[in-house]
């Protein structure tokens, strides 16, 4: 076959091609096009930089402190991005992007393998176009590589299973479910490695899911020893090799910070116990109204009776009402933490819609103009967005000396998601599912993209631009630089230099800092509201400027007349 001829079979349904290509394309378009927003993204860069300005890849450390509440596999991936191509926005979000894609190519292996090829290429499309995990894809986050490797850790899991009863019925070798098994253990002790022992845990107990429905074969023993040994020889050899160097103490710092997260909402982050039940709900946009098909009976009773796909709905089931509980019970509520909960449902619909396509219907219309509205409604949300702007800025509080403008094409993405999910939604009423699916990803997958384009470099403005700009002053006039209850990790990285961060949980810091005058002026940026404690508890210091919600002050250095 000619080689054009090979490429257009590829992309065409069920072929691999068409979701890998959708997802590169939605994956790696535009990385640098916004300066990495705090914290999360600036957290993880900046000890990525750390590590390679110290040469230090065993003990992470942040802002002149060990760095212990995340293992550091991700880490490692973003500085050998540092080293290939600079320290820089795209470096930074590069490995959770490729990641992404592998993460699809593998979704298209995997449903190939647990149904058929047609599974394979929906559930693929769905998951990569889905809101959440496209923003976390293109971030320079955790948790989509840590979300990526729990998946293979499950899946893996069964497709051992299955491998090693075809294995005892003489269907195929030895060697094929033990290789399985191999590349599961590995998968869940690189998840440990990426984010710790959810890793190891969410996909044993989504595979345990699994075998409520899948009784034969039973575990063997010997097996389960085995993923044991190989995913703890792998997960716990960051943790092993720190506790070596630095004993009891790494151990204590890491335990400090998950007692944290359990007990207090941290950094204000609170909400109620069922959040994360309506954030993956929101998070799965623009999919969510075809989870809606599972109230068709003949849909879920033709997937339940069907062995191969019962054991995927008990997968996800497990899978999802382990993840969401049990975060319900952690205080600090953050959309990240239940994020793996997107690739179990991207699952659920890739099924319902596939089952939908093998008995010819279409999608129900309510389903249909769900899905439709839906869209128009956070399209219509983005396109009214200009007109709202600086309004919502200065309600906020937030103030930039020359703030950025929305392009005149800032319009765009919300055009195209309100247009695309029209299209789609009537494709799909209309029973042609495939195209109507690939119109709904490719209408979310460049909404996206045109929000990282257009309206995130606003965000990023406002949100950290008035603390970078008085970071600038301050070093511009050859000062250092402390912070007064108020935590920025984007003047770590962006300022290249150690801060000092008063009165917080993150760091210890040292208050006589502003009583004793140094051989530089010492700056302060405090928030507005904390001016009044600061002067009271640190006299002399004298105030600079505002901007937003924060105030710049100055301590002159010890040399300037008084």
């Amino acid at each position: 076959m000619p080689p054009l001829r090979r490429l257009l079979a590829a992309l065409r349904p069920p072929g691999a091609g068409l979701p890998l290509l959708l997802g590169a394309v939605f994956l790696l378009t535009g990385l640098g096009w916004a300066q990495l927003l705090d914290w999360d993204e600036n957290i993880y860069a900046e000890v990525a930089r750390q590590m390679v300005q110290r040469g230090e890849y065993v003990a992470p450390v942040l802002n002149g402190h060990p760095f212990v509440e995340k293992p550091p596999l991700v880490l490692w991936e973003m500085a050998a991005a540092f080293h290939l191509l600079g320290v820089n926005e795209v470096a930074a979000r590069l490995p959770s992007a490729l990641g992404g894609v592998a993460l699809l190519a593998f979704l298209v292996w995997a449903g190939r393998r647990l149904v058929d090829a047609p599974l394979g290429w929906a559930w693929a499309l769905v998951y990569g176009s889905t809101l959440i995990p496209l923003v976390f894809g293109r971030s320079a986050v955790i948790d989509h590589t840590f979300n990526g490797l729990m998946a293979a850790g499950a899946f893996l899991l069964l497709l051992y299973d299955r491998a090693r009863e075809r294995f005892l019925t003489g269907g195929a070798p030895r060697r094929t479910h033990w290789a399985l098994l191999g590349a599961a253990s590995v998968a869940m002790g690189l998840a440990v490695l990426a984010k710790g022992p959810l890793g190891g845990v969410v996909p044993l107990v989504a595979f345990g899911g699994a075998k409520l429905v899948r009784r034969r074969p039973g575990i063997h023993p010997g097996h389960f020893a085995f993923c044991a040994a190989l995913s703890l020889a792998v997960g716990l050899s960051w943790y092993a090799a720190n506790f070596l160097r630095a004993g009891e103490a790494f151990l204590e710092g890491f335990a400090r910070f998950q007692g944290l997260l359990l007990s207090r909402p941290l950094e204000g982050h609170r909400g109620p116990f069922w959040y994360h039940f309506g954030a993956v709900l929101v998070g799965f946009f623009p999919w969510t109204p075809l989870l809606l098909l599972y109230a068709l009976r003949d849909v879920r009773r033709a997937l339940w009776a069907d062995r191969a796909t019962r054991e995927l709905l008990a997968l996800c089931g497990a899978w999802l009402a382990f993840v969401l509980v049990l975060f319900s019970f952690v205080q600090t509520k953050l959309p990240h933490y239940s994020s793996s909960a997107y690739l179990p449902l991207a699952l659920l619909a890739a099924l319902a819609l596939e089952r939908l396509r093998r008995q010819g219907r279409a999608v129900p219309r309510w389903a249909a103009v769900l899905l439709a509205g839906y869209g128009a409604l956070v399209g219509g949300l983005v396109l009214a967005l200009p007109a709202f702007a600086e309004r919502l800025a200065a309600d906020a509080g937030a103030a930039l000396e020359h703030p950025p403008q929305l392009s005149p094409w800032a319009f765009l993405p919300g055009a195209a998601l309100v247009l695309g999910t029209a299209v789609g939604a009537l494709w799909l009423a209309r029973g042609r599912l495939r195209p109507g699916a690939v119109a709904v990803a490719v209408a979310a997958g460049l909404f996206v993209v045109g929000l990282w384009r257009f309206h995130l470099p606003l965000v990023v403005a406002y949100n950290q631009g008035p603390v970078l700009t008085l970071m600038r002053q301050a070093y511009a006039t050859g000062g250092d630089l402390v912070l007064y209850r108020h935590v920025s990790f984007a003047v770590l990285f962006y300022g290249g230099r150690d801060v000092e961060m008063l009165h917080t949980y993150k760091f210890p810091g040292d208050p006589g800092l502003l009583d004793a005058p140094g051989p530089r002026p010492r700056y302060v940026i405090s928030p507005r509201a904390e001016v009044e404690r600061l002067r009271r508890e640190h006299p002399r210091v004298a105030p600079v400027r505002e901007l937003g919600r924060l105030a710049l002050l100055r301590l002159p250095a010890r040399d300037e007349a008084p």
